[in-house]
């Protein structure tokens, strides 16, 4: 799927230094940032219902970057200040 991905972006097969999990949003091949990743676990474990806490410990946070996380964004929901 994610070669189809960078097909369909990108109108070329990947090369062998380019990533195959790439921004979306950028117009040449570029890493994903750790917020997207971030972003995109936290939501998969809240559809799945799986604590986000844990779904962002298994991408290998800290504890300190999940709590942080997960407290900021929460906040952030709250006050209609999140966009995904």
């Amino acid at each position: 799927m994610q070669i189809q991905a960078f097909k369909d972006k990108f109108g070329r097969e990947p090369e062998d230094d380019d990533l195959v999990f790439f921004d979306p949003n950028a117009d040449k091949p570029k890493p994903v940032s750790e917020e997207a990743i971030m972003s995109d676990l936290y939501e998969a474990a809240m559809r799945v219902d799986i604590d986000p806490y844990r779904a962002l410990r298994g991408f290998n946070c800290t504890h300190e970057e999940a709590i942080n996380y997960i407290k900021t964004r929460r906040f952030l929901e709250e006050c209609g200040g999140f966009e995904a």
